[in-house]
């Protein structure tokens, strides 16, 4: 079928060498046809959704320098048209690139529109990085209840970052009312999702009473993990309290 120009097709077998889906994988064929597929005359016929995918994996071939040199703007110039369709992890992308200043000049301001726009389509990092924004006050003005808001959202999506810094904010009261137990609360879901500041954090609680009752061997522990997941300041204070008998 791709042989005889159909343009659907060429996408996916486009598509097919990327992922290595029946094939094996090859970014410099599935470049080939990415672009054979845009260049078809027929390409506004196939739907928008394939569109936007092909013109965001190119942006990530770009970006990544698979099958083609490293390219930046050439990046956030796919990245841009499969926005345009709708596409939201083009839009995600972009935020980064303007966050980052990554093919594009540094804009605080257009990441956090980029980044509003994805999370409005669900996006949930988007969501994460838009809290980001408002904790910090980069191209909005600093809003802590808004970060809440957007972290909340991110960590209802399973978004482990997310839960990790609710527990800050919780720890700090910043946007809402200090609730140590909240704290913990969140961190014990970041760290079973694996994030290591977080168990370092609960070592904290624990060997401080802070939201759970005082334990040193329990902090110990999760110094501990922390130590095994490669913090640090975990190894630390795993050896401190060891040698204090726990």
């Amino acid at each position: 079928r791709a042989d005889a120009g159909d343009v659907l097709a060429i996408a996916i077998i486009g598509a097919a060498y990327n992922f290595g889906e029946g094939v094996r994988q090859d970014y410099h064929k599935a470049n080939e046809y990415y672009l054979k597929a845009i260049n078809h005359p027929e390409w506004n016929t196939i739907p928008a959704n394939v569109r936007g995918e092909v013109y965001y994996n190119l942006g990530v071939s770009y970006d990544q320098g698979q099958g083609v040199r490293q390219d930046y703007h050439k990046a956030v110039e796919y990245w841009r048209k499969a926005a345009d369709l709708g596409y939201a992890g083009a839009m995600y992308n972009l935020g980064v690139a303007y966050d980052e200043g990554s093919g594009v000049r540094q804009d605080y301001r257009n990441a956090k529109e980029y980044y509003r726009k994805a999370a409005d389509l669900g996006y949930a990092q988007a969501m994460y990085n838009l809290g980001v924004c408002y904790e910090r006050g980069q191209g909005v003005r600093q809003d802590y209840r808004k970060a809440v808001e957007y972290y909340r959202k991110a960590a209802d999506l399973g978004v482990a970052q997310a839960m990790f810094n609710l527990g800050v904010m919780y720890y700090k009261g910043q946007g809402v009312r200090q609730d140590y137990r909240k704290a913990v609360e969140y961190w014990r879901k970041a760290a079973d999702l694996g994030v290591a500041q977080a168990m370092f954090n609960l070592g904290v609680c624990y060997e401080r009473g802070q939201g759970v009752r005082q334990d040193k061997r329990k902090a110990k522990e999760y110094y501990g993990m922390a130590c095994d997941h490669g913090e640090q300041k975990g190894c630390d204070e795993y050896r401190d309290l060891n040698e204090k008998g726990y």
